[in-house]
């Protein structure tokens, strides 16, 4: 679904601008539960407790990273364990915002890699499209490819498969869900990837969302729609990367699943197969609540609209 300029339809307001967003909040009567998280971070035996230890207010711990430069505009991500989906409570971060799909909470083990600081622009994107290694997507509207005063804009209105080409073609490859959200919220834990501030909190715009119904609502934050890739660096995540609550939605590599259960804790990848993949971050279309590092969506593989975007990861030592 593409839309105009100067018109978005309330629907997608009320929603959240989100085809997942029925699962984001809780049922009529408020948010789901948050099962206790003692199981799911108590330390292994044999293990170090200071690394996994929240009832204690530790936060985990990661390895020293091996020396390897990042490549440009892209940033390393230490492997190691980090705290994945909601979890109200953990080191004594507030959130009751959890959604099914974001639970069962629980600590991850994830190998370094890298990731890039910005999502991909429109003038990156027209590289590969010049290259013949690209289909030029839809323009027009809120589509940003093919206007020349938006090259430093996320590319948007790309297909799951359009961004995963386009990674390819640079050498890279889209960022595992677990990857990104590592990325986004490091190892304590916080609701948004500047900390546990709200976006909005002391007068300060940190992200491109949006709440409300009217345009002037939507411009607290300076912007209507999309902005300029970076614009808050100011408010980035503990790697350095931007946008990664709110602006556009990314995709990542893995299909969809209705919450976490049964997934593994070393590594951990989607189901091998589906018809919807993962999107992440949120957009400026979306409440805040769904630019929370935790926060999950989905569309249809096919599916391109002007708030969606993506960014590439690559392995290390495999380049």
């Amino acid at each position: 679904m593409l839309f105009l300029r100067g018109f978005v339809p309330l629907l997608a307001v009320l929603s959240a601008a989100s085809a997942c967003s029925r699962d984001s909040g809780a049922a009529a009567g408020g948010p789901p539960s948050q099962p206790a998280l003692s199981a799911a971070v108590t330390a292994a035996p044999g293990s170090n407790p200071d690394s996994i230890s929240p009832a204690r207010g530790g936060v985990p711990q990661e390895p020293a990273a091996v020396d390897e430069p990042a490549p440009a505009g892209m940033v390393r991500v230490p492997g190691g364990r980090f705290l994945m989906g909601c979890a109200d409570g953990y080191n004594n971060v507030v959130d009751d915002k959890c959604a099914p799909s974001e639970l069962p909470a629980r600590l991850v083990d994830v190998d370094s890699f890298f990731i890039d600081i910005d999502e991909v622009t429109v003038g990156q994107y027209t590289g590969c499209v010049e290259a013949g290694a690209c289909q030029a997507p839809y323009n027009g509207g809120e589509c940003n490819f093919g206007e020349k005063d938006r090259l430093k804009y996320p590319i948007n209105c790309v297909t799951w498969d359009d961004a995963r080409l386009f990674c390819k073609w640079a050498g890279k490859r889209l960022p595992y869900e677990a990857e990104w959200e590592k990325a986004a919220r490091g190892t304590d834990g916080r609701r948004y990837p500047w900390g546990n501030q709200e976006p909005d909190e002391g007068g300060l715009w940190r992200a491109n969302l949006g709440e409300g119904l009217t345009k002037l609502l939507w411009m607290r934050d300076q912007w209507e729609y999309d902005a300029p890739v970076g614009f808050f660096s100011a408010y980035s995540s503990p790697y350095g990367c931007n946008d990664m609550a709110g602006n556009v939605a990314e995709w990542v590599h893995d299909w969809w699943a209705e919450s976490y259960a049964g997934m593994t804790d070393v590594n951990p990848r989607g189901p091998d197969a589906g018809n919807q993949h993962v999107v992440r971050g949120g957009s400026f279309r979306e409440y805040r609540q769904r630019i929370r590092t935790s926060a999950r969506g989905y569309h249809y593989t096919d599916f391109m609209d002007g708030n969606v975007g993506f960014r590439c990861a690559a392995d290390v030592g495999r380049r």
